[in-house]
C-alpha cells in the first residue's frame, strides 16, 4: 500500500495548484500574549487591522497605509496592531482599486477593523468593515501578528533545523522568515516592489511509505502534480518534469507556469502569473521521508525575474540532508 501523509497531501494541493496564500513576516502569539496586548496604556488607543479570514483572494497581499504613511501588507490570516494617540485616522488600501476608512479614536479603547479583498473590474480591490469588540478579539486569536517593518530581516544563510535536514535562508539581503511549521519546514519571503510581486522560497518534509523504489515514488508525485486544479480559476500554460540525481539522491525536478484568475473566472482579463521551480526528493538514507524544496514567484510578468533561477538553485544546493536520516 502506498501511503503519503495527510500533511503532504495538503501541501501538494496547496503548492501545486498555486493556491497557497501570500505570506508576510508574522508571529503567532499565545493566549497570554494576546491578552497582554489587548491592555491599553493610559492616554493611548489601539487600532487592529485584520485581514478577513477567507480563501477568496488569499494569495494577494493587501498593502495599507495609516494617515498616508505606508505600514506594510497583510497576507492571509494576519493583522496589524497600532498603538496610537487619540485623534482622527484614515486607513487606506493601496491596491489598484483601493478603499479607505475614517475613524475617530478615543483613549482607552481598542478598535477592530477588517479588510477584505473584492473582485471588481478591471482589477481586485478591497473594502473595510468596523468589527465589534467581541468579533475582533475572536479573530485575532485565529490570526498572526505582522512583524514590525523595523524588525531586521534575516542574515543571509541563517541556519534552520528541520526533520532530517538543515536548511539555510537565501544567501541574499532582504529575506524574512515568514513561517516555520514545527520541524517540518520553513518559508522565506521577499517582497519585490508592489503587492502583486512576491517571491517565496520554501521547504517541507513529509513521510511516505509503500513505494518499492525511487522511480515509483517520483512517478506518483509527477502524476499528482499534473492533476489540474480549479479550471474556472487556473489556466495551465506549461510544465516540465524530469527525474534526476540531486544531492546524492533521486529527485523529481519540475517547473510550472500558470495563470491565476482568482474568483474573477478563467475568462477574466486580470490574472497573475505564478511560476515555480523546485525538487521533490527522497531522503538518501531514510526512504520513508521525502523533501520538497521550491522557489516561486507571482507577478504580471510571464518570465522569471533576472537571477531568480540562479538564486533558487543556490538555495536548493545549500540544503544538507542529515547523514542519519533523522
Amino acid at each position: 500500500m502506498r501511503i503519503i501523509s495527510s500533511l503532504a497531501i495538503a501541501l501538494v494541493v496547496c503548492l501545486i495548484l498555486a493556491s497557497c496564500a501570500s505570506v508576510v513576516p508574522s508571529v503567532e502569539l499565545s493566549e497570554r500574549e494576546i491578552e497582554t496586548q489587548l491592555s491599553i496604556p493610559n492616554g493611548k488607543a489601539v487600532i487592529y487591522l485584520l485581514r478577513k479570514i477567507e480563501f477568496k483572494g488569499s494569495a494577494l497581499l493587501i498593502p495599507v497605509s495609516l494617515n498616508k504613511v505606508t505600514k506594510g501588507a497583510l497576507g492571509h490570516k494576519t493583522y496589524f496592531r497600532w498603538l496610537v494617540e487619540p485623534g482622527k485616522y484614515t486607513i487606506t488600501s493601496e491596491m489598484a482599486e483601493g478603499a479607505e476608512i475614517h475613524i475617530a479614536v478615543r483613549d482607552g479603547k481598542n478598535y477592530f477593523i477588517q479588510i477584505a479583498t473584492t473582485f471588481g473590474f478591471p482589477q481586485p480591490g478591497s473594502e473595510f468593515t468596523l468589527m465589534s469588540n467581541e468579533e475582533g478579539r475572536k479573530n485575532i486569536k485565529r490570526s498572526r501578528l505582522v512583524s514590525s517593518q523595523n524588525s531586521p530581516t534575516l542574515t543571509p544563510s541563517s541556519t534552520f533545523y528541520v526533520i532530517a535536514a538543515t536548511v539555510y535562508s537565501p544567501n541574499e539581503a532582504g529575506w524574512a522568515l515568514s513561517e516555520r511549521s514545527n520541524n517540518y519546514g520553513v518559508i522565506f519571503t521577499r517582497q519585490d516592489g508592489t503587492s502583486e510581486n512576491s517571491t517565496i522560497f520554501n521547504t517541507i518534509v513529509f513521510k511516505t511509505e509503500g513505494f518499492d523504489n525511487d522511480s515509483d515514488f517520483l512517478d506518483y508525485n509527477e502524476q499528482q502534480m499534473k492533476l489540474k486544479g480549479d479550471k474556472s480559476r487556473f489556466k495551465y500554460i506549461n510544465s516540465s518534469y524530469e527525474q534526476v540525481s540531486f544531492k546524492n539522491t533521486a529527485c523529481l525536478k519540475y517547473r510550472t507556469l500558470v495563470e491565476d484568475h482568482w474568483e474573477l473566472g478563467i475568462n477574466s482579463d486580470y490574472f497573475l502569473y505564478y511560476k515555480t521551480s523546485g525538487y521533490v526528493c527522497r531522503h538518501p538514507i531514510n526512504k520513508s521521508i521525502a523533501f520538497r524544496m521550491e522557489a516561486s514567484h507571482r507577478s504580471k510578468f510571464k518570465k522569471f525575474p533576472e537571477g531568480f533561477l540562479i538564486s533558487g538553485e543556490s538555495f536548493f544546493s545549500s540544503i544538507q540532508f542529515n547523514k542519519n536520516g533523522l
